[in-house]
């Protein structure tokens, strides 16, 4: 599960293996004691105790399905429905200033698919109430201004040389509890994060916040397909189970488990998440819960009339006075559109960072036809950046955050022509994470305009150009290095 959105960053995966150095479960089942009779007993001893303890329905059949970022493609969700997936979980944002550009379409097309969605926020420190804020309202946008059908992640776990607090934890659980109630949160963890601060982990294994249920590290040899993975894992209590020795206090049981971090689910790559707490339980945890079956009204039994008694011959009523003729009411003319004072006469390409009067134009049209309500002051900063991405999924374009031709063609009402790449580089050098220069502007400027990938123009090859270029590899078949070689400068030149 590549959440950071640094790849340079440290990943659970290499920490998680490490530490905790899982096994194959046949290997494990070989070398414990759990192959003799009397184990066999404790064994069952342990299902039955961990089910009426936990209150899990527990089931033998796992439900499987993958995690994805913006560091995969698209899932071909029905072909992964198809294949046996039932959920996928995808990344939607991080920190306070980063959201997952594939998040919008990975929600909508895991919901045609039949799939059940979830979104994960990547914790970092400090502001946890503030990112709960930040990633409910990001969820929000592109699921009808709703928090229902979505099931709802908080992935915790070090970044770089840091990590968030266990308040960091309970500032974003409590929020959370305040901006959807009633609703159950997922807490991504591992032992090697979470556990006792004097062997594994970083936070001392503290209690689990109320209202909260564990998705847990637990990588063990296994790849393929889903149903590969599958034929891996162990229902809870089982033997051969990870974890059994050193399990994470400060939950009574693991509600999902991720077992792999390279299961191949349809046409991507992705982390295995499994649960065999069953269908319905997902369910609820998306909210998607079944109308209630309205009670049938009954009938009133009509009570017979009463014999009408003879009453007086009625008087005619007087002739009624003529009333007077209303005069036609003349049409309203029609109150011309306000026109944008803002003059841009280039249409450039805007992402975050930019700024000048075609930013300002840009938002007097994302206020007066978007009501975005934005400040009108040439920044395009967060707010702007938002306010594109509704404006982009209500029109039926990529939605990227970036202003190029076809999101200025649907707020001026009107084509506007392809302009030409404005940064010069004849020579098509290799580049890779560090480089600089004009070179480097040319080819951010073909990942916005091409890939949507929403970078700043800077000329600097940083960690989100990096990124970039992985994902235009990825979808255009070439190998992923995320450097620029001849062969990746020749899918984005025309």
């Amino acid at each position: 599960m590549p959440k950071a959105k640094t790849p340079a960053k440290s990943s659970k995966k290499a920490k998680s293996v490490a530490l905790i150095k899982p096994k194959p479960m046949k290997k494990l089942w070989a070398k414990t004691p759990f192959n003799q009779p009397v184990a066999l007993v404790i064994a069952f001893g342990i299902i039955l105790i961990g089910t009426i303890a936990f209150g899990t329905q527990a089931t033998s059949n796992p439900t499987i399905g993958p995690d994805t970022s913006n560091f995969q493609n698209y899932l071909n969700a029905s072909e992964a429905y198809s294949q046996g997936s039932r959920f996928q979980i995808m990344k939607a944002t991080e920190g306070l200033d980063f959201e997952d550009y594939r998040f919008g379409t990975s929600l909508a097309d895991a919901k045609k698919g039949g799939i059940i969605p979830g979104a994960y926020h990547f914790l970092h420190r400090g502001s946890g109430a503030a990112q709960a804020d930040y990633f409910i309202n990001y969820v929000k946008k592109y699921n009808g201004n709703s928090t229902k059908g979505v099931m709802y992640m908080l992935d915790v776990e070090s970044y770089g040389s840091t990590y968030p607090t266990y308040q960091d934890v309970l500032d974003f659980t409590n929020r959370f509890k305040q901006l959807v109630p009633g609703r159950t949160l997922i807490i991504y963890t591992g032992l090697w994060f979470w556990g006792d601060a004097h062997s594994y982990g970083y936070l001392g294994d503290p209690a689990a916040p109320s209202g909260t249920v564990l998705d847990v590290s637990i990588y063990i040899t296994c790849t393929g397909s889903a149903a590969d993975v599958l034929k891996c894992v162990t229902p809870p209590g089982g033997p051969g189970e990870p974890y059994a020795a050193n399990p994470i206090k400060g939950w009574p049981s693991y509600y999902i488990r991720q077992y792999s971090d390279n299961a191949t689910f349809a046409n991507i790559n992705a982390d295995a998440n499994v649960t065999y707490d069953g269908l319905t339980s997902l369910k609820n945890l998306a909210g998607i819960l079944p109308p209630a079956t309205p009670k049938p009204t009954p009938t009133p039994t009509p009570k017979p009339s009463p014999t009408p008694s003879k009453s007086a011959t009625p008087k005619p009523s007087a002739s009624p006075s003529k009333s007077p003729t209303p005069k036609p009411s003349s049409t309203p003319k029609p109150t011309p559109a306000p026109t944008n004072p803002y003059a841009c006469s280039t249409h450039p390409t805007l992402s975050k960072g930019a700024s000048g009067t075609c930013v300002e134009r840009v938002q007097w049209f994302l206020n007066h036809k978007g009501s975005a309500g934005l400040t009108i002051d040439g920044s395009f900063g967060p707010g702007t950046y938002s306010a594109i991405r509704t404006w982009q999924s209500h029109h039926n374009l990529s939605v990227d955050g970036v202003v190029g031709q076809l999101t200025w063609s649907s707020l001026e009402g009107t084509k506007i022509t392809q302009t030409a790449n404005p940064y010069a580089c004849s020579s098509h050098p290799t580049l890779s994470e560090g480089a600089s220069g004009t070179c480097v502007e040319r080819v951010q400027w073909f990942l916005n305009n091409k890939g949507g990938a929403g970078l700043p123009i800077d000329g600097s090859f940083g960690p989100k150009t990096y990124a970039a270029v992985r994902t235009w590899q990825s979808d255009h078949g070439l190998t992923v290095d995320g450097v620029v070689g001849s062969l990746t400068w020749s899918t984005l030149e025309p």
